[in-house]
């Protein structure tokens, strides 16, 4: 249910309209799928959730460097798995 509720946040939260909303629903969508993979360990879910965190990371970087802290943590949680795997 996160999932559909995020996906259907960007149809109207859309990079081109809101940046910063957008951005920051990837990066939830992207701790969604990082909580799926802790309860599953399908390597898809992973994968997924580093895709939402880069897209979200790129924007912040540039736009809202105070978030790009929550990011990266996320992202260096997401290489720690990998390195489990």
């Amino acid at each position: 249910q996160a999932v559909e509720a995020y996906r259907d946040a960007l149809k109207e939260r859309t990079r081109e309209k809101v940046l910063l909303n957008w951005a920051t629903t990837e990066h939830n969508l992207g701790g969604v799928y990082l909580a799926f993979f802790d309860k599953s360990d399908e390597v898809a879910d992973l994968d997924k959730a580093e895709a939402h965190l880069r897209e979200a990371l790129e924007v912040f970087e540039v736009s809202a460097p105070h978030y790009a802290g929550m990011a990266q943590g996320l992202l260096q949680q997401i290489a720690e798995r990998r390195g489990g795997l």
